[in-house]
């Protein structure tokens, strides 16, 4: 699952096949404003382009909150360290979904304490009230969107030309108006057209086809990929970050280390984590969209992995990413309607789609933490928490915090060693 990752990144990190995009970092440079907020849907290219940022005497701070562990206080800690430093710097964090205390608190300080010439990048999917919250004036936050990231027709061929891909004028204007621009189209087709036998076939193909675009573009990419190579990226998908030791594990092998490297190498949808931890993850929605896939075509197969996964991280200790697996191999399990002997999953009737913040809130009401408390340790206000024990009561079918730590070990998401839960 993983935490806050904090990093110095360049250009030359981004990954083979990511273009350029001095157009959308011209908006990124324009230094009028206190705060520049990317908001767009996945795919847009958001992490590019803040990965982008060239280098310049000023360091770059990279991050990218966990939303489900990460309430801030590393990024807190990073703040303040850098303004220690007195001089300026760029802070870009990326993928912010529900902005906790504590990651508030860090750009809130930074906007008013950070000398000048520093600058702010914050990202999400959904449009955050930054002015409001960084109690700034709403003409003081650049709003960056998806008419500004989509890609031109020039960046989109040059995508393909990177990528060794040649179409016409004619198919490359058919593309353009199926996938209107979308970055993790094009990445996403680059991909599939260049290990091709008969490219200009299949580019007909995506282009006609009238189903959801990115689904069936995933589905080709992972059935058309060399052999081992379409299962790896299916199997590994089930995991957020990818370690060669999680993947030899999950699929009982001993080459994942060189497998991840390979795809890092030639792929710009799987990236770094913390190359010198040897970690990676894919693309975010690239992720999503592999899950999504393994669980429609083989949901026995995803409920399996899932139950590895979960064995894996908690020989680690990792209570809240060996739960989120244990969840995941129940929604698949019901989604194929699948045994206990063909899954490997013991099933019991009901149980929920809590969410990752739900399963971290749940894992807490064991103990006799009160609301407050929990939210001290999750970075989140009690009231915050208590909404979430709500949620997760109702999704239970309790009405009481004993009644849901019951349901929850009925159900496989609470160990009964958790009554003595660590403070």
């Amino acid at each position: 699952m993983g935490g806050l990752s904090v990093n110095v990144q360049a250009t030359e990190h981004l990954g083979p096949g990511t273009i350029s995009r001095p157009r959308v970092l011209d908006l990124l440079r324009d230094d009028s404003y206190r705060a520049v907020s990317m908001v767009a849907p996945a795919g847009y290219g958001k992490s590019t382009a803040l990965r982008s940022w060239p280098p310049d005497e000023r360091p770059f701070h990279y991050c990218q909150p966990d939303p489900v562990r990460d309430e801030g206080t590393e990024l807190l800690f990073r703040v303040r360290r850098a303004l220690d430093a007195g001089t300026p710097y760029v802070l870009a964090v990326d993928g912010i979904a529900a902005p906790a205390p504590n990651l508030l608190a860090a750009l809130f300080l930074h906007v008013h304490s950070a000398p000048d010439g520093s600058r702010l990048f914050v990202s999400s999917r959904r449009p955050i009230d930054w002015a409001g919250a960084l109690n700034i004036a709403a003409s003081d936050v650049r709003h960056i969107g998806p008419a500004e990231l989509a890609f031109t027709p020039h960046e989109a061929t040059e995508v393909l030309v990177t990528a060794g891909v040649d179409i016409d004028d004619a198919r490359a204007d058919k593309l353009f108006d199926r996938t209107r621009g979308w970055p993790i189209a094009y990445y996403l087709c680059a991909s599939l057209l260049r290990a091709a036998d008969r490219p200009d076939r299949v580019l007909d193909d995506v282009i006609t086809e009238r189903g959801e675009l990115l689904p069936g573009l995933v589905r080709r990419l992972v059935t058309g990929a060399p052999a081992g190579l379409g299962r790896f990226m299916s199997w590994t998908s089930v995991l957020i970050t990818l370690s060669g030791a999680a993947c030899d594990w999950l699929l009982d092998t001993t080459d994942s280390d060189a497998q991840l490297a390979a795809l890092a190498r030639h792929n710009t949808l799987v990236v770094h984590v913390c190359p010198d931890a040897g970690t990676y993850r894919y693309q975010r929605l690239f992720g999503e969209l592999l899950r999504a896939d393994l669980n429609d075509r083989e949901p026995e197969l995803a409920a399996y992995l899932h139950m590895r996964a979960g064995e894996w991280f908690a020989g680690l200790g990792d209570d809240v990413a060996a739960r989120w697996h244990r969840q995941a191999a129940h929604t698949a399990a019901r989604t194929g309607d699948v045994s206990s002997s063909s899954a490997g999953v013991e099933r019991q009737g009901g149980a929920p789609d809590l969410s990752p913040a739900e399963l971290q809130v749940l894992a807490f009401l064991p103990s006799h933490l009160s609301f407050d408390d929990i939210g001290i340790r999750l970075g989140r206000s009690g009231t915050a928490i208590q909404r979430l024990a709500i949620g997760v009561y109702r999704k239970l079918g309790v009405i009481s915090r004993r009644d849901a730590v019951e349901r929850g070990m009925v159900l496989g998401l609470v160990a009964h060693e958790a009554l003595a839960f660590p403070t």
